[in-house]
């Protein structure tokens, strides 16, 4: 099927690449900074120009040089993090097991969290917008240390691979309008995520419908290949969230 010319293409922005120097991050600025000290004080001290070129050439496998879509002075903050918690044993955490004395304190007692988690908590307020025949009360994760308040809010689509190509286009302007509400000036909102999850389901839910409304006979043959056909499909049936 070959492709239409005046098909519509979408990409969000570029990240900010401004830098403090032609593009430059800080890290690399700096590197490439000492690099260029370096290396003039070593052409003073008389040794051939292409070992005094050298810290030149670290600066530029510092600031260029990628690994896993990093580039190596992004690692090394990470590495370094890493090698504290490893050599300070907080790579595992485990939490405390309470005392059970059958109080009624012990019980509103709140869960210890690990250090990852330091300042969060769960708390309801009222939704008057919830649809009916839902919960009024909906569930905020509170972080009181960047003092922000996070919310989960499921998103469901259509089959976006079984339309054409003009429903395509429009159901991106859709979901371009509706990212666009968030994205202007002085908003409250400070970041939005966008997630997927997917994991097998099995067609339990299904047998219990078909149990629930099938008229066939127990003995009747095209049941028997309809449950033949659900334990072939079972293991392959995934649900997307």
């Amino acid at each position: 099927m070959r492709q239409q010319r005046n098909a519509r293409m979408y990409r969000f922005n570029p990240r900010d690449t401004t830098g403090w120097l032609l593009g430059l991050q800080g890290a690399q600025a700096i590197s490439f900074a000492v690099a260029i000290l370096i290396v003039a004080g070593l052409f003073r001290t008389g040794i051939p120009p292409i070992l005094a070129l050298f810290p030149m050439v670290v600066a530029a496998f510092y600031s260029f040089a990628q690994y896993g879509g990093r580039r190596v002075y992004e690692w090394i903050p990470i590495v370094v993090e890493y090698g504290k918690r490893r050599s300070g044993n907080a790579l595992q955490w485990y939490a405390p097991l309470p005392m059970i004395t059958g109080t009624d304190d012990d019980a509103t007692l709140a869960p210890s969290l690990p250090p990852c988690m330091a300042g969060l908590k769960i708390i309801a307020v009222d939704a008057p917008w919830a649809r009916r025949g839902t919960s009024e009360r909906v569930a905020l994760i509170v972080d009181e240390i960047a003092n922000t308040v996070t919310g989960v809010v499921p998103a469901v689509g259509r089959e976006f691979a079984l339309v054409d190509r003009a429903e395509q286009e429009r159901l991106i302007e859709a979901w371009g309008a509706s990212l666009a509400v968030f994205c202007r000036e002085r908003s409250p909102i400070a970041r939005i995520t966008w997630t997927e999850w997917a994991a097998p389901s099995g067609v339990d839910d299904h047998r219990f419908y078909l149990e629930e409304s099938r008229k066939a006979p127990d003995d009747s043959p095209a049941l028997h290949a309809y449950l033949d056909l659900l334990d072939t499909a079972g293991p392959m049936v995934t649900t997307h969230e």
